[in-house]
């Protein structure tokens, strides 16, 4: 028992990283410097750089501001989701660069040249399908290391839940249903204590996190002896006898789910959906099998006869 609970605490683990990286453009010229106009432009809070009259010699460089051009800029303008605007006997020697941005010329304005107008490129995003990959390569990746750890942390155990669910599967899926209702109803009632934001929730707070665990660890020790059935199920399919190893037949069913859900995935959301509900009803089924294990004394003189025929 103290075994069997050592590997479904050593399975539970998770980490996370996260990042972020602002950078701000500059707008660099000599004399004169812009200033900043009292008025917001088309309601959006965002104040016009305004080069006022006069010579500026230098690169201009403007984002996500308006541009306001009253004088003569003898550098080039660079202008990304900007609206640029020339008053009268404003002049630009330089190229003038939009990208993203719209552009407005007095008749009396100078204008050189328009190096390039078009909308800023879309930062590229990942297809579905290949999201939908990922995710089920790390779930065939945790459903490896998970059998690893479990071998490694208590292998008679992890033997005894695999006898169970070879021998009487059926029992084993209506036990796992019927302790899966009850685990669920009380995070339920836990998730209603919590919502109160009362003295009380902060007392139950140990308890919801307790069942979370046990929750989360039971059913990924289900899903792996659940797969280990599976395994067993297709390694007879190919014409192999015997049972085999717990890895190598787990294994072999985690495959066997990666692949199909994989596919089915990249075909139709739906099917992939169907693939990962299979999934879950094999994690009950094992974890209908681990409670049957743990407490076989007890529950075997109550459950034998009655739900012999499934077995």
């Amino acid at each position: 028992m103290h075994r069997l609970l050592n590997a479904l605490v050593t399975v539970l683990s998770f980490a996370g990283l996260m990042s972020g990286i602002s950078v701000a453009p500059a707008i660099g010229q000599d004399s004169p410097q812009p200033r900043e106009s009292e008025a917001a432009v088309h309601g959006q809070g965002a104040q016009p750089v305004v080069l006022p009259p006069g010579v500026t010699r230098e690169n201009v460089d403007v984002k996500d501001r308006p541009l306001i051009i009253e004088g003569s800029v003898k550098g080039s303008v660079h202008a990304v989701n900007s609206h640029v605007t020339l008053m009268p006997g404003a002049s630009i020697d330089g190229d003038l660069t939009l990208i993203g941005s719209s552009l407005s010329v007095s008749p009396q304005a100078g204008l050189a040249s328009i190096a390039q107008t078009h909308a800023p490129a879309a930062a590229p995003k990942l297809p579905r399908r290949a999201d939908w990959f990922g995710g089920q390569l790390c779930l065939w990746l945790l459903g490896l290391a998970g059998g690893l750890v479990v071998l490694v942390a208590a292998p008679h155990a992890t033997a005894r839940v695999d006898d169970t669910i070879i021998a009487r599967p059926g029992r084993s899926l209506l036990i796992g249903l019927a302790v899966a209702f009850a685990i669920f109803s009380a995070l339920s009632v836990s998730g209603m204590i919590m919502n109160t934001h009362s003295i009380f929730s902060v007392l139950w707070t140990p308890v919801t996190v307790a069942l979370t665990i046990v929750t989360v660890c039971l059913l990924m020790f289900g899903w792996l002896t659940g797969m280990r059935r599976v395994g067993d199920l297709l390694a007879r399919r190919c014409g192999y006898v015997g049972n085999g190893t717990f890895f190598g037949r787990m294994a072999l069913g985690l495959t066997a789910f990666f692949v199909a859900n994989a596919i089915a995935g990249a075909i139709a959301p739906g099917l992939g959906a169907v693939g990962l509900a299979v999934e879950f009803g094999i994690a009950v089924m094992g974890a209908g099998a681990v409670v049957q294990t743990a407490y076989s004394r007890r529950a075997e003189p109550l459950l034998g006869h009655r739900f012999g025929g499934f077995s």
